[in-house]
């Protein structure tokens, strides 16, 4: 491991939520190629009906998913008791 620290905060929020779009949008344009570049065989990719609207639902997920971290406000600080 480096002695880098692991980002959070927004910075961190933005990029996951940027990375899902991205994954998600791929998905959702190319549906059998995207498990082809994961390692699925192609003569799996080619024979299943189903994998073009799984991996589409998956990716609709993905971006969903990204939309609502961009737009979910960061939680604020708990006021320290009185």
């Amino acid at each position: 491991m480096s002695g880098r620290p692991t980002p959070s905060g927004p910075l961190a929020t933005v990029r996951a939520a940027t990375l899902s779009i991205g994954i998600g949008t791929a998905a959702l344009f190319a549906p059998r190629a995207l498990p082809r570049l994961l390692g699925a065989s192609e003569t799996g990719t080619r024979e299943d009906v189903l994998l073009p609207l799984r991996v589409r639902l998956a990716a609709a997920r993905n971006i969903a998913m990204g939309a609502a971290l961009l737009v979910t406000p960061a939680p604020q600080a708990a006021a320290p008791p009185r």
